[in-house]
């Protein structure tokens, strides 16, 4: 059970740090020389002892 509550931690700090960048970018769309900011993710696959 610890993997999958690593699992799901990791996708809802993903899911955060997502959401914190566009507000970010919302709050700040007017600023002058403002640069807006991506949230970036990556699947990769699962390894390890009881995986296919």
């Amino acid at each position: 059970m610890d993997k999958a509550l690593y699992v799901a931690m990791t996708g809802a700090r993903a899911s955060l740090q997502a959401q914190a960048t566009v507000s970010h970018n919302l709050a700040n769309s007017d600023t002058p020389g403002f640069k807006e900011a991506l949230a970036n993710t990556e699947a990769f696959p699962v390894q390890g002892q009881g995986y296919a």
